[in-house]
């Protein structure tokens, strides 16, 4: 009868095990599908970049570049002879026109927690409606190396990527157009 008994505490102490390990299963597969399902980014920040007809980004060290729009081209605001690569330019206006965040901060009262009163970086988008955006990007969350941005005068906070800085990291020769001409191969 002993040998009964204690086969049978084994038995029940592994169908406990059983029971517990696929109750701890379905949590984290549930767990993960919340996750996955909270882990689409929302939308910090859209503008058509169609609509956008200068850009200018100024760093904390007060360096600055700028450009605008002249008919369907750009150019560099303080020299029109300048031959700005569409392609560097238009991806830069792509990240700026549409700012995609995974977390946001509501109603913030102090704006320095998060750097936004003494910005790394300020991205201003001029409009053909005559408005302006301005997105402040802030300190950078050293525990997840996102940055903490503001559009315009908003309350709101939200974080973005460190990617996102990296169009705006360039300087002005990073922006120039080096595509030669067939006359200028020649002259070579």
């Amino acid at each position: 009868m002993k040998k009964f008994g204690k086969r049978k505490l084994q038995f029940v102490i592994l169908a406990l095990i059983l029971v517990v390990s696929a109750g701890a299963y379905a949590t984290v597969k549930r767990l993960d599908l919340l996750e996955e399902a909270t882990d689409e980014p929302m939308t910090a920040f859209y503008v058509s970049k169609e609509s956008v007809t200068s850009i200018k980004w100024k760093n904390s060290s007060g360096e600055e570049l700028s450009f605008k729009k002249n008919g369907d081209l750009w150019e560099l605001s303080d020299d029109s002879e300048f031959k700005v690569n569409p392609v560097k330019l238009q991806n830069t206006l792509e990240t700026a026109c549409d700012i995609k965040s995974h977390d946001l901060i509501s109603s913030v009262e102090d704006m320095s927690v998060y750097g936004l009163t003494d910005p790394y970086l300020t991205i201003e988008l001029g409009l053909d409606d005559g408005s302006s955006r301005t997105i402040t990007v802030g300190d950078m969350n050293e525990m997840s190396y996102d940055y903490y941005i503001r559009i315009n005068d908003d309350t709101d906070v939200y974080t973005v990527d460190s990617s996102f800085l990296t169009p705006f990291s360039f300087d002005i020769s990073e922006f120039e157009d080096s595509v030669s001409t067939s006359s200028d191969a020649d002259d070579a």
